[in-house]
């Protein structure tokens, strides 16, 4: 089955990102990331009843709890202010950075 990709310019990446302490029980619209960060939300890693992750939209609205993962995309250099300014920690690896493939 074919599948459609985005290619992002070389200066952007995409981030799996865990929640610093300060943003549990915030929502996305009062962490203002886009306006403070550049940076957009793609999804967020929510656990499922059975403990499992599922991906869902994000709503701006929702409550963010310590255990939701966010997937964001941004210029490297605004997700590392991001990542240095909040002290918090994004997984993946180097391939993760200028491509979503």
């Amino acid at each position: 089955r074919m599948h459609d990709c985005v290619d992002l310019p070389e200066t952007y990446s995409v981030q799996l990102v865990t929640p610093p302490d300060s943003w549990v029980g915030r929502n996305l619209r009062d962490l203002g990331l886009r306006q403070g960060y550049n940076v957009s939300v793609l999804a967020v890693k929510r656990r499922n009843a059975l403990g499992g992750m599922r991906n869902e939209m994000p709503d701006p609205d929702r409550t963010l709890n310590d255990s939701d993962r966010l997937i964001v995309v941004g210029e490297t250099h605004d997700l590392d202010r991001l990542l240095t300014d909040t002290n918090t920690r994004a997984f993946g690896s180097p391939g993760a950075r200028g491509s979503s493939r």
